[in-house]
């Protein structure tokens, strides 16, 4: 990982997603009840309509079409899982927060797949083991993540606490894209 700056680009990249992003799971109760008014089969409605789309982006990537241009679907990726959050917490119907929690599952599951395949290209297959067990230790960012967002929610309510979210996820996104230009040509 000293060696490979491309490497250790995707292990930072990864932070953003895992922090900012990736919690909404644990928030999903809060947003579907204090932004839509819905109950528990409304929220089952949208982690399955997340869960849909995350199946989709998974099985669209394994046509393997799209792993040249890694660093941008990465990028792209991550900046459309904050927007598609964003968008979520404006919604005001449940069809259109079905829809964007759909995209945010599959720039989810698009951005995990391209990031996992990216960097399993960019080691020497005797590291890959012990590279791959470093990368996914970012799963323990995400109730890191929860608790910060917990936070938010207690202080700010369920409409910025998603703006943190989506905007966060972006903020960061760009900060580590433009300290490290060379994730842009993965």
């Amino acid at each position: 990982m000293k060696n490979s700056p491309s490497v250790q680009s995707l292990l930072i990249l990864a932070v953003s997603p895992m922090v900012f992003a990736f919690p909404y799971t644990a928030m999903m109760p809060m947003f579907a009840n204090d932004l839509l008014q819905l109950g528990p089969k409304g929220l089952g409605i949208l982690l399955s309509v997340a869960a849909v789309g995350a199946l989709t982006g998974s099985a669209w990537l394994s046509l393997g079409s799209e792993t040249e241009r890694a660093g941008k679907w990465l990028v792209c990726s991550i900046i459309g899982l904050g927007l598609f959050l964003l968008l979520f917490v404006i919604s005001e119907t449940l069809v259109t927060a079905a829809v964007m929690m759909f995209l945010v599952g599959l720039a989810s599951s698009t951005y995990r797949t391209m990031s996992r395949v990216t960097l399993q290209r960019r080691v020497p297959d005797r590291l890959r083991g012990r590279i791959l067990s470093i990368a996914l230790m970012d799963r323990g960012l995400m109730p890191l993540g929860a608790i910060l967002i917990g936070a938010v929610a207690e202080w700010a309510g369920a409409l910025w606490t998603g703006v943190f979210m989506g905007g966060g996820c972006i903020a960061v996104t760009l900060a580590v894209l433009a300290a490290r230009r060379q994730i842009w040509s993965l």
